[in-house]
């Protein structure tokens, strides 16, 4: 994690250059963002990986591994969220086992042991899109970013046939985007020339990129899941989202919060992926 004192030397100096270019300042501020604290594997993170196997990719010229479980058949696509990784998959992979279906966990750039250095969501959504095409999963299981992550690759890429369970997945990514600013403490025109940096990028507006709008052309079909006790993505966004997809199920749950590791989501999940796959 970023010292307070790191922090404000980062703050003070984007700020000093946001008054003569706006533009520079949101660039450094990306580039800053899109590079969270990386956390080493403690030990039982790196003694589950290794029981997978890995196929190797390339994305933008950086390399990065899958975790493979393999099965006899089609199966799930495992997506973490912000400052997490593959390992967070490891108790709903170890009851799934017995299914005899591809289990699928990789990195998200910037994260784990992701080659690539920085996070976007059209990033990750590039590293989606060759997950996908080759081991053609049938369902996907997404938290937080990488629930929208998923939205975000099916607006752009259309799938075919692939189910999805959504875990507590981010709605607005002007959300973070705002916190981020408010931590820095940055200017108006900072603000404004960093989002329109992403609208040039993704080709669209903010507006545009909300999970809601992605999905109002063609519904996911599957599950969503979000806890009311939600301190870091509020659940009435999902409740929103629920409204704009007839056959994506919505559970509200009463646990733990943001995290959604727990006995009462696992088994929401579980048995939803022996229902489709089993």
């Amino acid at each position: 994690m970023l010292s307070k004192i790191t922090l404000n030397l980062i703050r003070l100096l984007i700020a000093a250059i946001g008054l003569v270019s706006p533009n520079i300042a949101a660039k450094i501020t990306a580039y800053f963002f899109a590079r969270p604290p990386r956390r080493k594997n403690r030990d039982w993170m790196k003694e589950f990986l290794d029981t997978s196997v890995n196929d190797y990719f390339e994305l933008d010229e950086h390399r990065f591994k899958s975790y493979v479980w393999r099965g006899d058949r089609k199966g799930v696509l495992f997506l973490h969220g912000w400052k997490s990784n593959a390992a967070r998959w490891k108790y709903l992979i170890a009851q799934l086992n017995d299914l005899n279906i591809d289990l699928i966990a990789v990195d998200a750039p910037g994260h784990g042991e992701s080659g690539h250095p920085a996070f976007t969501p059209l990033n990750y959504a590039n590293v989606v899109d060759l997950m996908i095409k080759k081991y053609q999963p049938k369902l996907i299981v997404a938290h937080s970013v990488g629930g929208y992550t998923a939205l975000l690759h099916r607006y752009i890429h259309s799938p075919k046939n692939i189910k999805y369970v959504l875990m507590a997945p981010t709605f607005d990514i002007m959300l973070p985007i705002t916190t981020m600013f408010k931590i820095l403490k940055l200017s108006k025109r900072t603000r404004e020339a960093y989002i329109k940096n992403i609208e040039q990028e993704l080709g669209k507006k903010m507006i545009a990129i909300r999970a809601d709008n992605l999905v109002s052309n063609v519904p996911p079909e599957g599950i969503l899941l979000h806890d009311i006790n939600d301190k870091i993505l509020p659940f009435e966004d999902s409740k929103i989202l629920a409204s704009k997809c007839p056959n994506l199920n919505f559970h509200a749950l009463n646990s733990n919060g943001h995290r959604m590791q727990n006995d009462d989501s696992e088994m929401i999940i579980l048995d939803y992926i022996k229902s489709e796959l089993g």
